[in-house]
């Protein structure tokens, strides 16, 4: 018996809650699971964290403890191992226990609190289960009717036919105007009541089938005699008789026959032909996708060789963390996979593991998930973002049973509730994708999946052909095992890289290509061959000027200029979405000398269909790819040779491989490089040496033309000779001297206000606060306005703390928010940390 329980609830408040548990709910309560808990005036949702059979009066009031209202689960939502790596989240990234909980489960998990209307009657209590409809009682014709407003008596004719109505449901049907006021006169005059349930946002899918009760023999009798006189009756008969299963969905029944089967198969089923009856379906995100099984494929000898070293990791049963350093096109997914089939095959029967396999951005690779397909079948759950809530819920259930394998995904994947994890592949480990940067807790999918491992006692394989500086490094020190993978199999050569030196070509008058770009797109199209042109800016034109007067449109909301976009002839800001139609003249000066400056991907498409209108081009970037599938659509024609120049921002350069891709243009490469952060030369480099690595992944060799500016900076010159030890050399020794990562840690505070001179004020305030008790090894820095000092309305100031040990520095930044916000009014500025920032921006 457990008479007191330890929550954590979803919210931004450091310590959990003690509540006692009543008696009939005792049994029920099991750590990691879900409960409905008072929680000031609200019913919230909750997660138990910890049991206690008593607890110490001098320390806790027993008689003044709020009693949980229901236990949600009737089987923990969260292992013990997952509890154990939430509270080490909670821990480092300076968040609450119940947000890093939260972050573990799917969307569609959460409950809602939702207000439902009911005609008459009294509420049904707080809200224990689901609520289901009252008969309703309204009052009698004439008594008091007469009194009450149209908006109140349309009210309660609603309730009077449907019983019982959601708020939001309520709102669509009347409006809000007068809404309100309505529903509170109703409820004190007692013809109505408002009572608070919690919904979960997703349910099960469920069908309704119908299948035959008879034998088919008998079936086909019965339908000739029927044809006559119930012809509908018949043909659902001799449908269903058809049927491998003899069964089939209403919906597909209407669709197949062309008429509502609903009374049909309603007297067939009085009549005993048929049943009629509810299922439960599972929804798969892959059972569209075609593929067929292939063996494993044969190694080189550098791929046998890492193999090898990961499967004596995975045999010893103990943490280990690989690097996997391969050069683009080394085979890296291939030694995945061979290793994802050890794990599989050397487990089996109830001491069977699971795998995670997470990669940057799962939706934007088809081809991987193929790949993946084709060797393991439908062992496979895949999660991302692009899902519904109900197929992310029903993975997570069938993973959550054990029925699934491997988890295919991107980097909430790595919270996937695998019973038994073996391995964990970290592909493109240096991609920022894997940072959770708009919500708490701000937190690295790469680095939480070492951790994982380390509590599961499973091996980490992190795969990339530009790691980043903090693993390549832990790979120096011995923290982790490198491996490497120099040459691209089969003795592919890696791509020739040119660098053209932009500032000689735009001497004479601007151009978006040069020469040699040019006569190179035109050598390929001739021979059939493919072309990726990358550039990590959308829109068409990067800003609006006028000549006259040098006005620059900037968005109202962001510290950012409005981009140019076609169609539509719109200026868009790409941080809030501000969008306004593009002016003719200068709104300033009311000039005419007004223009669109800079470029876009959609300013790019445009240029090559000028030069050659007979190529078949094709754009991905966000604009294009809003659609579900859309992604996936435009990869599978180019893998099959149905465009001929594909034109993108960085989702075409990421694990793509398209044997015909010859040529590979990147317009200016320098774009990255200036921005405002230590990191930036860190990802041009990878950026660009990724990019590159599509171009000569068949038998044909690839080119690659690197436009810019810059063509002196040593983040370039390396990307052009593939050179990873010559950037990482010369970038480790400025980070050394700077005492950036891995030489230190960082913690970034933001504060978000709309007051500018509020928030610059308390951004002081807090950074004084800080210096004056921080310990010597901590370096404050700031506070500064941030680089995009407003974006979304709301001004931004930085703070930046760094130090040599991570526990010290997390320690103090947690103590010292936490002693600040008790004692200075923060009004509506939002303080967040982000420990270990991507990011500086």
């Amino acid at each position: 018996m457990m008479p007191y329980v330890q929550v954590a609830v979803p919210l931004p408040i450091y310590q959990t809650f003690t509540y006692k548990v009543p008696e009939d709910l005792q049994e029920e309560v099991a750590l990691g699971k879900r409960v409905l808990i008072p929680f000031g005036s609200r019913q919230i949702t909750g997660y138990l964290v910890g049991l206690s059979p008593s607890l110490d009066p001098n320390l806790v009031d027993v008689t003044s403890l709020k009693e949980i209202t229901d236990v949600l689960d009737t089987e923990p939502i969260l292992n013990a191992n997952l509890l154990k790596l939430t509270e080490w989240m909670a821990d480092y990234y300076l968040c609450s226990w119940g947000e890093a909980i939260k972050a573990t489960l799917p969307a569609g998990l959460e409950s809602l609190e939702v207000s439902i209307i009911r005609a008459g009657g009294k509420a049904q209590g707080a809200g224990r289960r689901e609520a289901q409809g009252t008969p309703p009682v309204l009052p009698a014709p004439g008594s008091r009717l007469s009194a009450l407003t149209p908006t109140q008596r349309r009210l309660l004719e609603l309730l009077g036919k449907e019983g019982e109505l959601p708020l939001p449901r309520l709102k669509k049907k009347l409006g809000k105007k007068g809404l309100y006021s309505a529903l509170h006169t109703l409820e004190k005059q007692g013809l109505i009541c408002i009572e608070r349930v919690i919904q979960s946002r997703v349910k099960p899918k469920i069908l309704k089938c119908v299948r035959l009760l008879q034998e088919p023999s008998q079936v086909a009798e019965h339908a000739a005699r029927l044809k006559t006189f119930a012809p509908n009756q018949a043909a659902v008969l001799t449908y269903l008789s058809h049927q491998p299963s003899q069964e089939v969905t209403l919906a597909e029944l209407g669709e197949e026959l062309g008429f509502d089967p609903y009374k049909v198969v309603g007297s067939l089923e009085k009549a005993g032909w048929v049943a009629v009856y509810s299922k439960e379906v599972y929804r798969d995100p892959l059972e569209d996708i075609a593929y067929q099984r292939i063996p494993p494929l044969p190694l080189v000898e550098p791929q046998a060789r890492a193999l090898e070293e990961v499967k004596a990791g995975i045999n010893s049963g103990k943490f280990s963390t690989f690097l996997l350093h391969g050069v683009t096109g080394s085979g890296k997914t291939e030694v995945y996979l061979q290793a994802i089939e050890y794990v599989l095959a050397k487990n089996l029967g109830a001491s069977k593991k699971q795998v995670i396999f997470l990669v940057p951005e799962i939706s934007l690779t088809p081809l991987l998930v193929n790949r993946v397909l084709a060797r393991f079948g439908n062992r496979i759950a895949i999660l991302h973002s692009r899902l519904s809530l109900g197929e992310r819920f029903d993975q997570w259930q069938r993973i959550q049973q054990g029925t699934l394998d491997i988890i295919l995904g991107a980097r909430s994947a790595i919270f996937a509730p695998v019973p038994n994890l073996g391995l964990v592949i970290v592909d493109e480990e240096h991609d920022s994708s894997y940072k959770q940067e708009d919500l708490s807790p701000r937190y690295n999918g790469r680095d939480v999946a070492i951790m994982r491992a380390k509590i599961e006692n499973a091996t980490v394989v992190l795969g990339s052909a530009t790691p980043s500086l903090e693993s390549f490094y832990n790979a120096q020190q011995g923290k982790y095992k490198l491996i490497t993978l120099p040459e691209r199999i089969d003795q592919r050569e890696l791509p020739r890289v040119y660098i053209l030196d932009m500032r000689k070509e735009t001497r004479e008058s601007p151009r978006i290509f040069s020469p040699q770009l040019e006569q190179a797109m035109e050598s390929r199209l001739k021979r059939r061959e493919q072309i990726l042109l990358f550039l990590n800016r959308r829109g068409f034109a990067t800003f609006f000027l006028c000549r006259e007067c040098g006005f620059v449109y900037y968005c109202p909301r962001c510290s950012v200029t409005l981009t140019y976009h076609l169609p539509g002839e719109r200026l868009l800001c790409h941080y809030c979405n501000f969008s306004k139609i593009a002016p003719r003249s200068c709104p300033e000066c009311a000039g005419s000398e007004v223009g669109y400056y800079g470029m876009g991907t959609q300013k790019v498409e445009k240029e090559v269909l000028l030069l050659f209108p007979e190529a078949r081009v094709a754009r991905m970037d966000r604009d294009t790819m809003t659609q579900k599938g859309s992604h996936r659509d435009i990869l599978t024609r180019f893998e099959n040779r149905e465009i001929d120049i594909l034109i993108g921002t960085q989702m075409i350069a990421k694990g793509h491989d398209f044997p015909y891709v010859t040529l590979v243009g990147i317009l200016a490469a320098e774009n990255i490089l200036h921005l405002p952060d230590f990191r930036a030369s860190e990802r041009t480099f990878q950026v660009l040496t990724q990019v590159a690595g599509r171009a000569g992944r068949g038998s044909l060799p690839g080119e690659v033309l690197v436009q810019t500016f810059t063509p002196f900076h040593y983040a370039i010159v390396a990307a052009q000779t593939h050179n990873y030890t010559g950037f990482y050399e010369k970038e480790i020794h400025f980070r050394y001297q700077l005492r950036y990562p891995p030489f230190s840690r960082i913690v970034n505070i933001l504060l978000q206000g709309p007051d500018e001179d509020f928030t610059a004020a308390l951004a002081k305030k807090l950074a004084n606060s800080l210096r004056a008790q921080k310990p010597e090894e901590i370096i404050l820095l700031g506070p500064t306005a941030a680089a995009l000092a407003k974006l979304k309305g709301k001004y931004r100031y930085q703070i930046l703390l760094k130090s040599l040990s991570s526990g010290t520095l997390r320690s103090f930044v947690g103590e010292g928010l936490e002693a600040f916000r008790k004692v200075e009014p923060i009004k509506d500025v939002k303080i967040s940390t982000d420990v270990d920032p991507v990011n500086l921006l």
